[in-house]
């Protein structure tokens, strides 16, 4: 099933399968837009003439189920940034989706070491380490990135791979 896009009526058109369509006069040309800092977007044209950026999944979501309440964001269910059909896109509480995506933003993961090079205790970030270490967090990210002459205390950035990094909480004794 196609649906003319709110506000783009006669120029674009999307269907259930998450694919934006643009109308020319003698064809139709399929738009697979681009990522921008891990979001899927296309560039739609305006009626004024200005090229703008559109969330590919809101804009597949809002033209077939309506209006996104405000402070409520798209999730996809299968976490595949390409997969914009309507049965993976799911309207999550913006604070929802901070607790989901918040933690893996930035975090780093830091291990403590012995002098044999043992791992003897991990975090998901150098702020949960430094507030078990009872440091600053910039003295952890200082001894970490090796720019202080005596270590306080023998931590380094966690070497894993990310799908291991899931598995574990803050601050476990391993």
């Amino acid at each position: 099933m196609e649906k003319w896009i709110a506000g783009f009526e006669g120029k674009y058109y999307c269907n259930k399968n998450g694919e934006i369509y643009r109308r020319y006069a003698t064809k139709d040309r399929r738009l697979t837009g681009h990522n921008k800092s891990g979001i899927w977007v296309v560039k739609l044209t305006t009626k004024e003439g200005k090229r703008k950026d559109y969330n590919f999944g809101r804009l597949i979501y809002e033209t077939f189920k309506g209006p996104i309440p405000n402070k409520h964001a798209i999730k996809k269910k299968n976490k595949y940034v390409h997969d914009n059909s309507l049965a993976n896109l799911k309207v999550v509480s913006t604070s929802e989706l901070g607790k989901i995506t918040g933690a893996k933003a930035k975090g780093k993961p830091v291990e403590q070491i012995d002098d044999e090079g043992k791992v003897i205790n991990s975090w998901t970030s150098a702020r949960r380490a430094a507030k078990d270490l009872f440091l600053s967090y910039q003295s952890v990210n200082d001894i970490c990135n090796n720019k202080v002459k005596k270590k306080v205390v023998n931590v380094r950035w966690e070497r894993s791979y990310p799908s291991e990094r899931k598995k574990r909480g803050g601050g476990i004794t391993i």
